[in-house]
């Protein structure tokens, strides 16, 4: 999740000329570039199911996004042939880069000036540290990266469980399940922070940030299932459901677990509550990530079902008195 950062000046638009004598200009987003980001997004993103101008705008209006200061695209001539979005998490000191070049555009320089733009708008944010993941399988990603003086830092799983039936929650003393409703975003957001405080990569949620994610394509305030104890909510688990090309395919977003309840079953609880949501939806599938080093989380997803399916690699670079 992201944190509030503080507004920078916009920057202005960047030229240079990349390999292979192409010139490149490096500009901030503008409203009018959402179909074509959109578009590039779907092209860049092969087989996955495209995204649709209307989603990416909602994704895009999260509060603390802030695209027209935080995403970056590169044009040659009319061409949109890259971008990059940066992810400001200034309360660790990080910004996150999710960034993507046309197969045709690729090895042309393009990357490197996306990802310099990127750390030079950490540096005005006053953040110490650039992170950017990739597949493990993306060989040339991390070449690239290395290249650029990255360091890999962390490994997390891509898990994925088929339709089979979940165990019914187990019913634990005072323990309610039930479903979040409007409003309870400010209640969310302080339970995911409690419990994600010392998690790698974890920036503490911003409420108004929380209130427009659950209302994202394919999820809703109903779709967080809550465990109450004494009335407090005490452990939840946040899905989404969408509808593509392989049909109805389930997430777990997130799923936590107020540290003061941490080791009492109720993190199988709240889980197998939110996959039966999923399941009575008639979902194919359900996946999520879970950091490879948290090996309770990970025994918890295996006993229930879940199988990796690929690794997702961090790395990260300092920018702090340094350039890309």
């Amino acid at each position: 999740m992201l944190a509030r950062h503080q507004c920078a000046t916009v920057p202005l638009p960047r030229q240079a000329t990349g390999r292979c004598g192409i010139s490149i200009t490096i500009r901030t987003f503008r409203w009018a570039d959402l179909e074509a980001l959109a578009s590039l997004q779907s092209a860049i993103g092969g087989n996955s199911d495209p995204i649709s101008s209307q989603d990416l705008r909602l994704w895009l209006e999260i509060p603390t996004v802030q695209p027209e200061l935080n995403c970056f695209l590169a044009f040659d001539g009319e061409t949109l042939a890259g971008y990059l979005q940066v992810f400001p998490e200034v309360p660790i000191d990080n910004i996150v880069a999710n960034a993507g070049v046309l197969p045709g555009y690729r090895r042309r320089g393009i990357g490197r000036l996306l990802i310099e733009r990127a750390s030079n708008r950490g540096v005005e944010l006053g953040v110490g540290t650039i992170q950017v993941s990739v597949q493990e399988s993306a060989e040339d990603a991390q070449s690239f990266l290395t290249a650029l003086g990255f360091k890999f830092v962390r490994r997390y799983q891509r898990m994925r469980r088929g339709p089979q039936p979940s165990a019914d929650p187990a019913n634990a003393p005072g323990v309610e399940l039930s479903r979040l409703q409007e409003g309870d975003h400010q209640v969310l957001s302080v339970l995911q922070n409690a419990s994600f405080a010392t998690h790698f990569g974890f920036s503490p949620n911003d409420p108004d940030d929380i209130r427009h994610r659950l209302h994202l394509p394919g999820t809703s305030p109903e779709d967080v299932v809550a465990a109450r104890k004494d009335g407090e909510v005490v452990a939840y688990c946040w899905t989404r459901v969408e509808d593509g090309k392989e049909g109805l395919t389930g997430a777990v977003w997130m799923t936590g677990v107020q540290p003061s309840h941490q080791g009492t079953g109720l993190g199988r609880i709240i889980l197998r509550a939110g996959l039966q949501h999923m399941l009575a939806q008639n979902v194919r599938y359900i996946e999520l990530e879970v950091d490879e080093e948290n090996g309770s989380a990970r025994h918890l997803y295996i006993t229930e079902g879940f199988e990796d399916i690929h690794a997702i690699l961090w790395y990260q670079k300092r920018i702090r008195d340094q350039t890309a």
